[in-house]
């Protein structure tokens, strides 16, 4: 993959995942400044760019692994499309908190929809 590829594919993550160069940096390689070189013209290696493609596809997967949706009553139901776990709450916020702490094997599972 080319540096123009690279980071056209950041550049596409960055709008809908609304991550920053150096949040993207950091998660795949520990190197804040990564992105940044990189838009300077500097080269990567085949085998870094091959772990901040993985680092990005790693984000969407977790971007779309929830979905969450509002019932008539206003109760808010968060759902994990991988386990088929869902969870509810009063805000959008809380029902996906609470079931992303569930997931991290922290919630009260007696509270799980």
């Amino acid at each position: 993959m080319s540096r123009d590829e690279l980071l056209a594919r950041i550049d596409n993550c960055r709008s809908r995942l609304r991550l920053s160069d150096t949040s993207i940096g950091l998660g795949a390689l520990n190197d804040a400044r990564f992105v940044g070189r990189l838009r300077e013209g500097r080269r990567c290696w085949p085998e870094t760019a091959q772990r901040v493609i993985e680092y990005l596809d790693a984000c969407e997967a977790e971007a779309t692994r929830l979905e969450t949706f509002c019932t008539q009553d206003g109760t808010w139901i968060a759902h994990d499309r991988q386990s088929g776990l869902a969870h509810s709450g009063r805000t959008e916020k809380a029902a996906a908190d609470h079931l992303k702490r569930l997931l991290d094997g922290r919630g009260d599972e007696g509270r799980a929809a």
